[in-house]
């Protein structure tokens, strides 16, 4: 699995690091990663002098990244490696380091909602940045995208996860947990199909109308409160180039070239420039 992610992981970032960025199985390897740490990183040992000065690049590493990788470099292609094998190093030395700063006890209390606040403020960002035209700047969206989180990630830590990991009834029973799990993710496998099916349900003849406008100049009748075309193919509803892979990215210099409209005709256009010139340019 994680071979599998991070290769594809390398082949979308490369290829269309936009998407690449919100897709779930690009960040795969990252978590399989955690899972390898824990089933191997207790057979690695470490001195403690050496732990010591490890932990505190690793450190200095991931703080460096989050000023300058992460804002320089497409990801999650290879340079998330940096940041994925830092947080390793934190934790296989952690247990016999001499001192460290992440041992404050400030920082140990963010850590217990620390995986609680990464759940949560993904989906948030993409509800508020994504989907919803807020009229904020987008440092206070951010601001507040954060406190939401932290807000969020409290709540479900102390009243979910907590009562639940120490719950006594599947603490000794080995049944009843594995009972309650099977539920619980039966319960949201069916949410999850049932949210597919009702966007498909939306997006099949939605799909059919957008080509149907386009190929024949027929726009279908609407009422005052129907939008076209449908929201769920608004993103489909771009130019060409962006479908043909015709477009410049930060890791190709070669300059990328597209032939459209009719190639017979006496007048030619040359159409250059971002997203702003590419308006102009029919949609596929």
């Amino acid at each position: 699995m994680f071979i599998c992610s991070f290769t594809y992981s390398l082949f979308l970032t490369y290829s269309a690091p936009t998407e690449a960025y919100s897709n779930t199985f690009t960040r795969g390897w990252e978590f399989t990663a955690g899972l390898l740490l824990y089933h191997l990183g207790g057979d690695i040992k470490i001195n403690k002098r050496t732990a010591t000065v490890l932990n505190v690049i690793a450190v200095l590493i991931i703080i460096s990244f989050g000023f300058y990788w992460g804002k320089n470099y497409a990801l999650p292609g290879a340079i998330a490696l940096i940041p994925v094998l830092s947080a390793s190093v934190i934790i296989i030395t952690s247990k016999t380091l001499y001192y460290s700063i992440l041992k404050w006890r400030v920082l140990t209390a963010l850590g217990d909602y620390s995986f609680a606040f990464y759940l949560w403020h993904w989906p948030i960002y993409l509800l508020v940045f994504q989907y919803l035209d807020i009229k904020l700047s987008h440092h206070l969206l951010g601001i507040c995208l954060i406190l939401t989180s932290v807000l969020l990630a409290f709540i479900s830590t102390k009243y979910v996860e907590v009562p639940l990991r120490t719950n006594s009834d599947l603490v000794h029973s080995d049944r009843k947990t594995n009972l309650y799990s099977f539920i619980r993710m039966s319960a949201s496998s069916l949410l999850v199909v049932s949210l597919s099916v009702l966007f498909k349900s939306y997006e099949t003849p939605s799909l059919k109308a957008l080509n149907a406008f386009y190929s024949g100049k027929v726009a279908p009748k609407l009422s005052n409160k129907e939008l076209f075309p449908h929201g769920t193919v608004i993103k489909q509803d771009t130019r060409a180039s962006y479908f043909d892979n015709c477009e410049q990215n930060m890791q190709n210099s070669t300059v990328v070239e597209c032939e459209y409209g009719n190639k017979e005709s006496d007048f030619v256009v040359a159409l250059v420039g971002g997203s702003h010139a590419a308006q102009w340019l029919s949609p596929s």
